[in-house]
Order: C-alpha cells, then sequence, then structure tokens
C-alpha cells in the first residue's frame, strides 16, 4: 500500500481514507468493493432512464398546450390564479372534513338521544315496580298495624 502511495505521490493517510470511505459508501448500498463500480454504473443507467423520462415527461406536457390549443396568456393567467385555486380547493376539502365531523357528531348525538330514552324508559320501568312494592310494603305494614292491638297506637 505505501509502495503504490509512493508510486502515485499519495499520502498514505489520506489513500487509507479514500478506502475507508469507499468501503462505507458500498455497505450503504448494499454492496462490496469489488462490486462497488457495477453498482454505480448500474445506478447511473437508472438515473439516465429517469433523466430521459422527465425530458420526455416535459416535452410531452409542452406540446399539450399546442395539441389542445392553450395559448401562452392561458397559461400564465392559469400560474397567477394557482394560489388562489388552490385555496379554493383547500376551502372545498375543509368543508368536506366539517360535513362529516357534523354528520359523525349528529349520529353520536342520535345514538346518545337513543341511549338516553332507553335509560328513560328503564328507570320509569324500575319506578313503577318500586311504587308498586312500596304500595304493597305499606298496605302489609298496615295491615300488620292493625291486626296487633299493642301496634295500635300508630294508628291515625
Amino acid at each position: 500500500m505505501q509502495e503504490y502511495a509512493f508510486k502515485k505521490n499519495y499520502n498514505i493517510s489520506q489513500l487509507f481514507d479514500a478506502i475507508i470511505n469507499a468501503f462505507n459508501i458500498a455497505a450503504k448500498w448494499g454492496t462490496d468493493l469489488d462490486h462497488l463500480e457495477q453498482h454505480v454504473h448500474n445506478k447511473e443507467i437508472v438515473l439516465q432512464g429517469i433523466e430521459s423520462l422527465t425530458r420526455k415527461r416535459k416535452n410531452d406536457s409542452e406540446y399539450l398546450y399546442y395539441k389542445h390549443n392553450i395559448k401562452l396568456a392561458e397559461i400564465q393567467e392559469y400560474q397567477r390564479n394557482k394560489p388562489t385555486l388552490q385555496k379554493f380547493m383547500n376551502l372545498i376539502n375543509e368543508l368536506d372534513i366539517e360535513k362529516s365531523r357534523s354528520k359523525l357528531l349528529e349520529n353520536q348525538n342520535k345514538t346518545l338521544k337513543f341511549e338516553l330514552h332507553k335509560k328513560e324508559i328503564k328507570n320509569e320501568r324500575l319506578n313503577q315496580l318500586l311504587t308498586k312494592k312500596v304500595k304493597r310494603m305499606m298496605v302489609t305494614i298496615w295491615k300488620i298495624i292493625w291486626r296487633h292491638p299493642k301496634l295500635t297506637s300508630f294508628r291515625i
């Protein structure tokens, strides 16, 4: 390594740093040093494909204006109004969200009202049963009081 560095006029510490850096890059990309060059070449091919596709899409989008007979002034007007249009679309989305939230709250309110109604009916039934039991108990107590002479002082 020192001989290589000496022949190429490299600093040995810089050479080691470059090797360590290359090893780290290879590990980050999931390959080894032997295949790093091929991996980089493959990434370059993918990048060229993406750049080519980007150029094609840009050309296609520019051709669309011509194809649909859209004038430059219309495009510029659209670009000027785009923030306003975006705000409008955001307001529509917010309105949809609020409508959904309102509908959800209405459904929850209906459910709560229904549950309250069921509880009120149950409470009414329990009150009726309790009233009947209390009346029966009162009748039973009065019968006991009237039958036993010692309890006559409680009579009204």
